[in-house]
């Protein structure tokens, strides 16, 4: 009889032990797996509407991710947000609700910078406004005081549809590299500034075949230029660009 205690009490230790190793295990993995899996495809899903919500998901977005803006968020003089804001491959970054975003600060004249640098392939900037720090035609002072860009493109197969880029100076949107770039339906209004003021400017960008695979040519279809010293320029090696559709203001 004492033996069949002892026993008893001996499997109940284990038991014990084994359950309780158990449900350390466990907890680890629901804290854990989560990090695991906001890999290189997460999919997952952020909704912004002040600088420091963006800030804070700027830091964890992977491949697949879709960052919703909504309403007016105001960039100037956040202490967790200093542009250039760098984008990676395979993001979206969709606005609603009239979501505007406010960048009022010039960059060095000297540092090529913009508000976001698309710096991987595949994504996408859509239904945002972006509002920069003048549109003025009398905008002459960018040597000594700075000029702004809204967006630079540094690879491949980025989308940027039915955006409102406006008081962006120098140029609203720069492709400086990217076969496959699409600018599609975007109002651009009030890129004004003395010896730049280029609505979209496409420098630096070929078309080729990488990795078997071809990357089609640039296509500017459906936007809306106004108050503009230059709608669409470029230069540099491109070797096929569609521009179609597009209509053109004062």
């Amino acid at each position: 009889m004492e033996i069949a205690i002892e026993c008893a009490r001996a499997m109940r230790i284990i038991f014990t032990k084994l359950f309780n190793q158990s449900a350390k295990i466990l907890i680890i993995l629901i804290i854990c797996v989560p990090f695991f899996t906001l890999g290189k495809n997460s999919n997952s899903t952020f909704h912004i509407n002040d600088a420091n919500q963006l800030a804070s998901c700027l830091k964890r977005i992977n491949h697949g991710d879709t960052i919703f803006i909504s309403g007016k968020i105001n960039l100037t003089n956040s202490k967790k947000i200093i542009p250039p804001i760098q984008i990676p491959e395979g993001v979206s970054i969709i606005g609603q609700d009239n979501a505007e975003l406010i960048y009022e600060k010039y960059f060095p004249e000297n540092k090529f910078n913009a508000l976001f640098i698309l710096n991987g392939p595949d994504i996408t900037i859509a239904d945002l406004t972006i509002r920069g720090p003048s549109g003025d035609i009398k905008d002459h002072d960018y040597k000594r005081r700075g000029s702004f860009c809204a967006i630079k493109v540094m690879s491949r197969n980025a989308t940027i549809r039915n955006c409102h880029l406006f008081a962006c100076d120098k140029w609203a949107i720069w492709g400086y590299y990217g076969e496959g770039l699409k600018i599609l339906d975007n109002d651009i209004e009030g890129a004004a500034a003395e010896g730049y003021g280029y609505g979209i400017f496409i420098t630096g960008i070929d078309y080729q075949v990488s990795n078997g695979k071809i990357y089609p040519e640039i296509l500017i279809r459906g936007n809306y230029f106004n108050h503009c010293r230059v709608a669409i320029d470029g230069s540099g090696h491109i070797k096929k660009m569609i521009i179609r559709g597009n209509e053109f203001g004062p």
